[in-house]
């Protein structure tokens, strides 16, 4: 279990990382001993040199994959300023439903009463929040990192795919971006498993406006989901024993968007930080 060695302030800085997540990560407890846990924080200062392609390395820990007509994941050179770096998705637009996404390994396996907690958090912005446009940022399993029809691919999608996913998903209202959801989401679930509707409305969305969205489990049932630092949801895992009782298969990072037609608009992330506790049984 992991033992905290310092303590924040509950005051969000505007850029950085959420006190309310991540106050009570043991962060020097995983840097002193890396066999406690998992920390990093990826903030893109990696140079690239060609990002277009599917299946490029993007930072150190993840990985550019495409469904559809193609994309592209480009450097944002203006945003570079030697302290970090900023990776813009883009699918190409050219037909419904391509879909781009950046994805790590699998990183961390959701078990109630496990004793291993997790954080995440992400920093991103959207260009333009009328596009047509669905977005997902969390934990997913491995079919949804394999980034093949994440979203569900109608004008108005409900639906992530029939896959394990904890985390924020935004649909398209068949026009633009709509709100923010926070889910947990069982593989053979009929529809999404809403924790917490508009959590984030669509009316704040404000174009080339960053918004944080992070989450963290407690190790033993409860999930809580938060926007901008705040406070947006809470669920407890065993609700939702669907499948596989009080548990989701191994999970690894997804952040992407799907366009709902054929324009194109770009998702920006600033960057990603995630931790958990080591399962001391490998």
């Amino acid at each position: 279990m992991s033992t905290v060695n310092y303590k924040s302030a509950a005051t969000v800085p505007v850029g950085g990382p959420s006190p309310r997540i991540w106050a009570d990560c043991p962060v020097i407890t995983m840097q002193n001993d890396p066999g406690k846990g998992i920390h990093f924080m990826e903030d893109f200062l990696a140079k690239y040199t060609d990002l277009a392609a599917a299946g490029v390395l993007v930072g150190t820990m993840f990985e550019f994959v495409l469904d559809g007509a193609g994309g592209a994941c480009t450097e944002d050179a203006t945003a570079y300023d030697n302290e970090h770096g900023v990776v813009v998705i883009t699918p190409t637009g050219s037909s419904a439903y391509d879909e781009a996404y950046l994805i790590s390994q699998m990183l961390y396996q959701l078990k109630m009463n496990s004793e291993r907690k997790m954080w995440f958090e992400a920093r991103i912005k959207l260009s333009d929040i009328t596009d047509d446009m669905s977005l997902i940022c969390g934990l997913g399993d491995a079919t949804l990192l394999a980034g093949t029809s994440v979203i569900q691919e109608h004008a108005t999608p409900t639906t992530i795919e029939s896959q394990d996913f904890v985390g924020f998903v935004a649909f398209t209202d068949g026009t633009k971006i709509h709100d923010i959801d926070a889910i947990y989401h069982e593989v053979n679930d009929t529809a999404v498993t809403q924790v917490k509707d508009a959590a984030f409305a669509q009316a704040s969305w404000v174009n080339d406006t960053y918004v944080k969205m992070g989450l963290k489990f407690d190790g033993k049932k409860s999930l809580t989901y938060y926007i901008n630092g705040a406070l947006v949801g809470t669920l407890d895992v065993d609700d939702f024993a669907t499948v596989t009782a009080n548990e989701l298969t191994p999970l690894g990072i997804i952040v992407g968007k799907m366009d709902g037609d054929a324009s194109a608009s770009n998702l920006s992330i600033d960057w990603i930080r995630f931790a958990c506790d080591r399962n001391d049984a490998q």
